[in-house]
């Protein structure tokens, strides 16, 4: 585990469990629901994984064209629990969630890499995930904002985004943002109901997307870029949340989810600016 620091923001990062975040703290409070923890630890759901090189179905291995009892796939236990709940893809979200990745740490940043060529018990990345791919990511804090930096290249398309299991509270809890859902204009979603929403975000004058969560005990402002080279910005934003275990992901996918993905590259940053609620 790693941590990394200032007066304001504390962040754990595990290179070992995918370069996930493992810990968002503002002034001390935790602002992932930790609760989670159990679930993330059986198949990456809670806490604070990425999603990379795909997004579910951009990548050719799905439970129906391999063999669940070869010992390539016997080594990932979080397979099963997918099986269990219905999941389609032994690595839904991307196979870098799964995987313990390569980094350095330097001042107040954490760099993470991985390759196809790398290896888990003298099987390539590249075999298990179905194509060959590069990516790396970075988190950089500074004193009022942690930075993400999304980088992944590939032979076929390839995504990129983060999704974190924020705490979302209570049911006051909402979401201010500026963007399409299917012909409607979005620019408020309150938490008092399951989402799973996937919506286009609209630019600001400087090209950027901005979502600013709301809580009782918290603030988060996500920003992104959503207009510029196209290897550069985020073309899709999902709201996914869960009233009863009390959380919120607010997901920045690089390609317009739902849509045919040609992106072979990208490199994107997100902003998360948290502050406490006054």
């Amino acid at each position: 585990m790693v941590i990394i620091e200032n007066t304001k923001i504390r962040i754990s990062v595990s290179p070992e469990m995918g370069m996930a975040l493992m810990d968002f703290r503002i002034y001390g409070r935790s602002i992932l629901n930790q609760d989670l923890k159990d679930d993330f630890l059986k198949y990456r759901k809670g806490l604070g994984p990425i999603i990379l090189p795909h997004f579910n179905q951009a990548s050719p291995v799905t439970f129906e064209n391999i063999d669940l009892n070869d010992g390539k796939h016997k080594l990932f236990l979080h397979i099963k629990y997918l099986q269990e709940i219905g999941i389609f893809h032994p690595f839904q979200h991307g196979i870098a969630r799964y995987i313990s990745w390569n980094y350095q740490v330097k001042n107040n940043a954490i760099t993470g890499q991985i390759s196809g060529n790398d290896k888990v018990n003298n099987i390539s990345l590249k075999d298990l995930n179905g194509f060959d791919f590069k990516g790396k990511v970075i988190y950089k804090l500074f004193q009022n904002y942690l930075s993400i930096v999304l980088q992944i290249s590939g032979e076929m398309p390839v995504a990129s985004g983060i999704h974190f299991y924020y705490d979302s509270v209570n049911e006051k809890s909402t979401i201010s943002l500026n963007a399409y859902h299917e012909k409607d204009k979005i620019e408020m979603i309150s938490l008092n109901k399951n989402h799973d929403d996937i919506l286009i975000p609209i630019a600001d004058k400087n090209g950027f997307s901005h979502c600013s969560l709301k809580t009782d005990c918290y603030n988060l402002l996500t920003e992104f870029m959503v207009e510029g080279s196209p290897d550069e910005v985020f073309d899709s934003i999902v709201i996914f949340n869960n009233i009863d275990k009390k959380f919120v992901c607010i997901e920045p996918i690089s390609y317009q989810v739902g849509m045919k993905n040609t992106k072979l590259h990208h490199c994107g940053v997100i902003r998360l600016i948290p502050d406490v609620s006054v």
